[in-house]
Formats: C-alpha cells, structure tokens, sequence
C-alpha cells in the first residue's frame, strides 16, 4: 500500500497531536522547551493548579501520558498512511488548553511531513523499529524523563502507564478503521514495538511488553475491563479516587469501590 496523506482525525481526539493552530491555549511552547528545568517547573506548576492535585506526581503522569499519544500517533499514522511521521521535539509545539474546566495537552505538528515506509514486508518492519527506536531515542525518553526528573519522580511512573495505552489502542483500532490493510499493518507494527530492547528506554523492561488482563465490568458483561499497566495517580487531587482498573485494587477494594 502506497503512502497516503495523513488523517490526524484520529491522533488529535484521543491522543494529544494535531496538524491545525490551537487557539486558546493558556501555555504554548516549541517542544524542545520541556527539556529546560525551568519550563518544565512551570507546566508542572500549571498542571497542579488546573488539576487540583496534592503533589506533582498527578502532573507528572498527566504530562506523561500525553508524551505516550506520540507513540500512539505514529503507530496510527503508520498503518493508516504508511509514513512515519517526523514528531522530532524540533517540528513539535506543546500547548496546554482547558476544555469544560479540564486541561488538556495538545502537540502540534509543526510541518507535516514524514517518511514512507517500504512496501516489502521485512524492509517495513526493520523501518518500523528503527522508527520506534529514534522516537524513543530522541523525543520520548528525554521528555519522560525530563518530566520525572523536575517532579521529583522516576521515570517508571511514566513508562509504566504506556503497556496498557498500547493495548487500549489495539482494542480500539478496529472499531476505528476495519480496512484490511491497516489492521494487518498496524498488529505487525505493533508486534515490532514489544521487541524493542529496553535499554532505549533506559529500563530493565521494553514498557510495551505488556500482556493485557481482563476483568468483568459490574454493569456490562459483555464490557471487559482491561487493568491497566500502572497507576495514573488520578485519586492523588482533591476529591480523587483509585480507578476501578488500578492495578493497585484488589477485589475487595473494587467491591468497597461499587458500594460506595
């Protein structure tokens, strides 16, 4: 399947990338700004306000988790329009914007542009990973730990939380876009992710390497819950709770969740 134009329909409702101006945004910055300790206190800083939380871990997995939609925007963008898009921190502007009283991150795409993937299904794949690794290399790591490191947390608050983003997102695709080609593309890529060697991430595990369990959603059966691959920190703010699929719950805290 030849490159095509890419569709950011997808990336900029769910996971944190646009091509298109954002407007209103109450910060904006160029992306490699993060990597300053003095910029990253301030988004840190804001994201505490906006999200009323008691310390910066909440801010920092909420920024986090935004730095995931990246690599959740290039698997998309590689199976649906076989290029590997350029999210280099250089074509990359970061804004924060509040939308119904919540704060939201953006990455804007400064220039649209990438590299299309080869046709030949070995050369496709050696280009994913490569793809992956300088993703990882030059934009994910040094803003994970960029994060970590002026919130005063590890990295692994951050990576941890990426396992189950991957595989909410390959439940997910083909409710979105059940052409042939692009689920076959995008399994096989996701495939090549989890074969990563953790050193690019500067952990002991790849974070991808993550095999989902389900348990039996208490008002829909036929609903399964994914537990997620580490805490989001969200019960860490003013009126805040676990999350139902926190790793951390057990089945009596679940239960005492339900009844309360």
């Amino acid at each position: 399947m030849i490159a095509t134009e890419m569709d950011f329909s997808l990336t900029e409702k769910y996971f944190n990338l646009t091509s298109n101006d954002v407007g209103g945004a109450l910060i904006a910055c160029p992306a490699e700004e993060l990597l300053h300790g003095v910029r990253m206190d301030e988004l840190l800083r804001i994201g505490k306000e906006q999200l009323s939380a008691f310390g910066l871990d909440l801010p920092a997995s909420f920024l986090g988790l935004a730095v995931y939609g990246l690599c959740g925007s290039t698997q998309i963008h590689m199976a649906q329009s076989q290029v590997i898009p350029d999210l280099s921190l250089g074509n990359l502007t970061f804004h924060i914007k509040v939308d119904n009283g919540y704060p939201t991150v953006l990455f804007r795409m400064n220039s649209v542009r990438g590299e299309a993937l080869p046709e030949e299904p070995e050369a496709r794949e050696r280009a994913v990973i490569r793809a992956f690794e300088k993703l990882t290399e030059q934009t994910l790591r040094p803003l994970a730990e960029a994060i970590a490191w002026r919130a005063g947390v590890k990295p692994s608050l951050i990576w941890n939380q990426f396992g189950s983003r991957a595989a909410f997102l390959k439940d997910y695709m083909p409710g979105h876009d059940s052409r042939c080609f692009v689920m076959e593309a995008f399994n096989r890529d996701d495939a090549a992710l989890k074969t990563i060697s953790a050193e690019w991430f500067g952990l002991r595990r790849n974070p991808f390497d993550f095999e989902p369990e389900y348990f039996d959603h208490p008002s829909h059966p036929d609903k399964p819950v994914m537990v997620r691959s580490g805490c989001c920190f969200y019960y860490r703010k003013e009126g805040g709770v676990k999350c139902y699929s926190c790793p951390a719950l057990t089945e009596a805290d679940r239960a005492k969740l339900l009844s309360s």
